[in-house]
């Protein structure tokens, strides 16, 4: 076999390896929980990419710079388009933004390469200005990606404190569940009561609050969930807790729930977690898989406006 030859069946194998291995990142479920593992699976889309375009833009590149870059966009964007036809097949969604960031990983790819390359026949000064754009470029690839590891070591670190609502990183680690007025779109959603606690309006035809994702999934050198709650506005309120493991992330019904009486002094409230991770007649849930904190505030007709703060183990 010629060498020719033997570089056409290494990219032809290469583009099959890619495409199962996109086809099979997009049917098995995983990495779609919470905003930190989404902005994972879609870092990892620029970063799969990237180094398919890289691969075969380095195989064409004989046939001129320009013809290899198109050739290989092409090849970048059929691939990604069959992976989206198979989620779809498979029962999930066509998601054109997917396609957009499979093609933004081999264009910033090729671009560094062809940058690179190019350096090459330059003279000093120019050269040197290539090769930092090439590795700028190259950089942008890692970048989400490098991002979202960031925001996991920052939630690591500031364990046992799972949420305090006043670190930058921190709304990525929690989401408001039905927070707002009677529309879903009350005054105080989202609001932060000076950017130091979380502080919702109760909605009056669901149970609202807040969902809270922790990076560390073993609790079990822990006894007890604490935080800060008070009603800002309105009567006396209850507020459900819950926590769900691995298999239970997502439910926030009453089997597995605790129940605290919030009133207008502000005040610091201890659950057992031995005692939320049991319901009569239900298996234990796996304290050392935790994938989920739920605080949940009952629907209100009347005006009702609650603060949470500083939620931490002990």
């Amino acid at each position: 076999m010629s060498e020719t030859a033997r570089q056409n069946s290494r990219t032809v194998i290469v583009l099959l390896v890619v495409s199962a291995a996109v086809a099979a990142g997009h049917l098995l479920p995983g990495l779609d929980r919470n905003e930190i593992q989404i902005g994972i699976r879609n870092a990892l889309h620029v970063i799969v990419f990237a180094v398919f375009a890289l691969y075969v833009f380095g195989r064409l590149e004989r046939i001129g710079a320009m013809a290899a870059a198109a050739t290989t966009l092409l090849l970048v964007g059929a691939v990604a388009g069959i992976a989206e036809l198979v989620q779809k097949l498979g029962g999930g969604l066509l998601d054109v933004t997917d396609i957009i960031r499979d093609l933004l990983g081999g264009a910033l790819a090729v671009g560094a390469r062809a940058l690179w390359t190019k350096s090459a026949d330059l003279s000093t000064g120019p050269c040197m200005a290539f090769r930092v754009g090439a590795a700028v470029t190259g950089a942008a690839v890692a970048a989400p990606f490098l991002f979202w590891l960031l925001v996991i070591a920052l939630n690591r670190y500031t364990m046992p404190v799972l949420v305090s609502f006043d670190r930058w990183w921190e709304p990525y680690a929690y989401d408001w569940i039905n927070a707002g007025g009677q529309d879903g779109d009350g005054e105080y959603e989202g609001e932060r009561a000076d950017g130091m606690s979380a502080v919702w309006q109760l909605h009056r035809r669901q149970r609202s609050g807040i969902s809270i994702r922790p990076m560390q999934a073993d609790w079990s050198g822990y006894s007890e969930v604490a935080f800060v709650a008070a009603v800002l506005e309105g009567a006396d309120t209850s507020l459900t807790v819950r926590i769900n493991d691995g298999p239970m992330y997502g439910r926030y019904s009453r089997e597995f729930f605790e129940e605290v009486l919030v009133t207008s002094t502000p005040a610091v409230y201890r659950l057992r977690l031995d005692e939320l991770v049991t319901a009569p007649g239900r298996a234990p849930m796996d304290i050392t898989d935790i994938s989920q904190l739920v605080l949940l505030a009952p629907r209100s007709r009347t005006t009702t406006v609650m603060l949470v703060d500083d939620v931490r183990l002990e």
